[in-house]
């Protein structure tokens, strides 16, 4: 979030929810449960154990991935 706030020129926060507030908010938003409680699993999965960058990009552009700050840069208007 740091960069994403350098490249506006504003203050940019995470703020990390407990699963079961994040969960409440996804009922309460109408989602089915059986699609939040998939949803959360594999985003804990995740954090416990991320995956590796792959080569897709590259392979589909012939360039390599930009960086998390050049992307930021180049859409720091979408993001303001």
């Amino acid at each position: 979030m740091r960069i994403v706030g350098e490249a506006t020129g504003r203050p940019a926060r995470w703020e990390e929810l407990p699963r079961e507030d994040a969960r409440r908010r996804m009922l309460d938003s109408g989602r089915p449960s059986a699609i939040v409680d998939g949803a959360l699993d594999h985003l804990a999965a995740r954090i416990a154990d991320p995956e590796r960058a792959g080569t897709a990009v590259e392979d589909v552009t012939g360039a390599p991935a930009r960086s998390p700050r050049s992307r930021a840069a180049d859409h720091a208007g979408l993001l303001r």
